[in-house]
C-alpha cells in the first residue's frame, strides 16, 4: 500500500511589488520526457515568481574567525559566494554573550538587543553536502553578529545573497531583566525559497509593539540541497536535511535562550505555509515523541495528505542526477562536487517538499497516527486566509476547459464517481470570477483549509486548547498587485502579524493590533483576546468581525478529500 504523508506542500510567498503573479506552470526543458516529476498534491514549480519571493534585504558582511570547517568556502558562481569568515571591527553599544562554542557580540537599540548570523550549524558544504547539519565547532575570537547572514541557496533576487554556508538565526531580545516567552519562527517560500533576513520577518517590528517576548527567525536549506529524495539518500541517512536544520535549530534554542532572556520552557514554534507545515512536520514526527517546542502557530499550513517515499522519487532523483553530469559511479560524491548553481538550475521544475523516510517520519499513515495519537500535543492556534489558492491559479487558469485537468494534476487517482463530485462541488458557474476563482478554491481547500480543519478537529478531540481564526480583510497595500480579483489572498495576514508598517496602511493598525497581540496572549500562556473561544464545536474567530462564526461550510469538501485518500489507502 503507498503510504500517505503526513503533511501538504504549499507555497509561502513572503512579499513582492506591484503585479507579481503566477503565470502559467513551469516545465524544465531537461525533463520533458518524463512528464510530470512529481504530480501530487503540490504546486509546480513556477521561476516566474522569483522575483517576487524575497523583497530587499540587507547585503550581509563577513562573519568572525572561526576553526575548521566553520570557515570553509566552495567553489560556487558569484551569486553564491560564502562569506570568508574574517574579524569585523567592534562598535559601540554592543553586548557580548558566550555561547558554549564562542562569543558573539551583537547590537543594543531602542532598549533591546539584536544578534544576526549567528551559526547554528557548521557549514554543509563540501562532503557535508545533503547530510543532517552537524553542531557548530568552536570559534576564538568575538564573533561580530551585527549583519544579517546569507541566505540559502535559491533563485537569485535583488540584493539576495546566498551561500550553502547559510544555516544562521537571528535573535531579537528585549531588556526586561526576567524570563520572557519566545517565538521562533520558520519562512514559507514552497520550500525552495525564504530567508530569515527578509524585512518582512524583522523581530524589530514585533518588539516596538510588545516588548515581552524574545523573537528568533531561522534559516534552513531548500530546494534539492534540502528536500531531495530518494534511496541513496535514504540508505546513507541524508532524508529531509532541511527539516533537520530546523530542528537542530530548536534545540539550539531550548539550550540557549536563557543567556538572552528567553524562557526556555516557552518556546512556540510560529510559521506560515511551507514554514507552517514544516511545524507540522515536527509535530507528527518520530511518533509525535519530540519535545522541540511548546506551543504552536500555523498560519496558512498544517499536516496533510501526500504520499511521497524516497523509492517513489527515485525516478525524479535519477533525472536529477543526470541532468547534474552525474550518471556513473558514486552519484552522491558527483552530486557534492558540482557547484551550487547547477543543482539550483536542475531543480527547476521539480516540487521538493518533506517525505517519509521511515525515521524521522515514520512510515504511517496519517489517519493511523491520529488514531494512536502519534502527534505532539500541545496548545495549538491557527490561521487561513479567505483566498488561499486565488494567487496560485490567477494568470494561469482562464477557461473552464482547464480546471478538471488542473484539479487531477494534485490527486492523479480520482476514479469516475469521484470526479462527478468534484465538478459538481467546483462548479465553475457558481462562481463569480470564474475558472481562476473555482480551481483557486480547489487549491485552497485542499492544500490549506481542508488540513487545518482536520487537524483542529483531532486536537481538539486531544482535549488540546486548540484555536483556529479566519482573515477576511482585503489589503490595502497587496504584496503581489493591484489585481482585486485574487481578494484575500495567500500572505496577506503576514505584514499584519509582524506588524511591517511598510507593507500596512495606516487604518489598518488597529486591526494588525489585534492580531498581533492575539498571538502574543496565546505565546504567554493566555486565551487570545476575550472573544475568541476555544474550536468546540467547530467556529473559528474572525478578525474582521471581532467575532466567533460558524467553521463548517467546507465541510462537504473537506469530507470528499478525506474520502478520496481513504478509497485510495485501502487499494480500491
Amino acid at each position: 500500500m503507498v503510504k500517505v504523508a503526513l503533511f501538504s506542500l504549499a507555497l509561502g510567498v513572503i512579499a513582492a511589488p506591484a503585479k507579481c503573479r503566477p503565470r502559467q506552470p513551469y516545465v524544465n526543458p531537461v525533463y520533458t520526457e518524463l512528464g510530470n516529476l512529481t504530480k501530487n498534491i503540490s504546486l509546480p514549480y513556477n521561476p516566474n515568481l522569483d522575483h517576487c519571493l524575497n523583497p530587499t534585504v540587507p547585503t550581509p558582511t563577513p562573519t568572525a574567525t572561526a576553526t575548521g570547517a566553520q570557515g570553509a568556502t566552495t567553489a560556487v558562481n558569484p551569486t553564491t559566494t560564502v562569506n570568508p569568515t574574517t574579524p569585523t571591527p567592534v562598535i559601540d553599544r554592543q553586548e557580548v554573550v558566550e555561547l558554549p562554542y564562542g562569543k558573539i557580540r551583537g547590537t543594543i537599540d531602542n532598549n533591546y538587543a539584536t544578534y544576526l548570523n549567528i551559526p547554528f550549524a557548521q557549514p554543509p558544504v563540501g562532503n557535508l553536502r545533503f547530510k543532517p547539519p552537524q553542531e557548530p565547532l568552536k570559534f576564538d575570537g568575538i564573533f561580530n553578529a551585527t549583519s544579517y547572514g546569507n541566505a540559502c541557496i535559491q533563485a537569485p533576487s535583488k540584493n539576495l545573497v546566498t551561500s550553502e554556508d547559510c544555516l544562521n538565526l537571528n535573535v531579537y531580545a528585549p531588556s526586561t531583566g526576567k524570563k520572557l516567552p519566545v517565538i521562533v519562527y520558520v519562512y514559507g517560500g514552497s520550500f525552495v525559497s525564504g530567508s530569515n533576513a527578509s524585512p518582512l520577518y524583522n523581530g524589530k517590528t514585533i518588539l516596538a509593539h510588545n516588548k515581552n517576548v524574545v523573537i528568533v527567525t531561522i534559516n534552513y536549506r531548500l530546494g534539492s540541497l534540502g528536500f531531495l529524495g530518494g534511496n541513496l539518500l535514504a540508505q546513507e541517512g541524508s532524508m529531509n536535511p532541511g527539516l533537520l536544520d530546523q530542528k537542530l535549530a530548536f534545540e539550539w534554542v531550548r539550550k540557549n535562550i536563557e543567556l538572552f532572556g528567553g524562557d526556555s520552557t516557552r518556546i512556540t514554534a510560529m510559521g506560515q505555509s511551507a514554514g507552517a507545515i514544516s511545524i507540522g512536520a515536527h509535530m507528527l514526527a518520530q511518533g509525535g515523541t519530540q519535545k522541540l517546542f511548546d506551543r504552536a502557530v500555523l498560519l496558512s499550513g498544517a499536516p496533510g495528505w501526500l504520499y511521497q517515499t524516497p523509492g517513489s522519487f527515485d525516478r525524479v532523483f535519477t533525472a536529477f542526477a543526470k541532468a547534474c553530469g552525474c550518471t556513473a559511479g558514486d552519484i552522491l560524491a558527483c552530486l557534492r562536487a558540482v557547484p551550487a548553481d547547477v543543482l539550483l538550475k536542475n531543480g527547476q521544475g521539480i516540487n521538493f517538499f518533506p517525505m517519509l523516510d521511515g525515521t524521522f517520519i515514520t512510515n504511517e499513515t496519517l489517519p493511523q497516527l491520529l488514531v494512536d495519537k502519534k502527534i505532539s500535543k500541545i496548545p495549538v492556534l491557527m490561521n487561513d486566509d479567505l483566498d488561499e489558492g486565488t494567487i496560485f491559479t490567477y494568470g494561469s487558469i482562464t477557461s473552464a476547459a482547464q480546471v478538471l485537468p488542473y484539479e487531477q494534476n494534485f490527486i492523479p487517482f480520482y476514479n469516475a464517481q469521484e470526479l462527478a463530485q468534484l465538478a459538481a462541488l467546483y462548479n465553475v458557474s457558481s462562481y463569480p470570477n470564474g475558472p481562476y476563482q473555482a480551481a483557486g478554491d480547489y487549491f485552497g481547500d485542499l492544500l490549506f483549509q481542508c488540513p487545518e480543519i482536520l487537524l483542529a478537529k483531532v486536537y481538539q478531540a486531544f482535549g488540546q486548547d486548540t484555536y483556529r481564526s479566519y482573515f477576511t480583510h482585503v489589503p490595502l497595500k497587496p504584496l503581489f498587485g493591484e489585481e482585486p480579483q485574487v481578494g484575500v489572498y495567500h500572505s496577506s495576514e503576514l505584514p499584519f502579524v509582524w506588524q511591517n508598517k511598510a507593507f500596512l496602511d495606516q487604518t489598518e493598525l488597529p486591526l494588525s493590533n489585534l492580531i498581533l497581540d492575539s498571538i502574543l496572549n496565546f505565546v504567554d500562556g493566555k486565551k487570545p483576546n476575550e472573544k475568541w473561544e476555544t474550536y468546540g464545536q467547530g467556529k473559528r474567530f474572525n478578525f474582521v468581525n471581532q467575532a466567533m462564526e460558524d467553521d463548517h461550510e467546507r465541510d462537504a469538501k473537506c469530507g470528499f478529500f478525506e474520502s478520496v485518500v481513504i478509497r485510495y489507502l485501502s487499494g480500491k
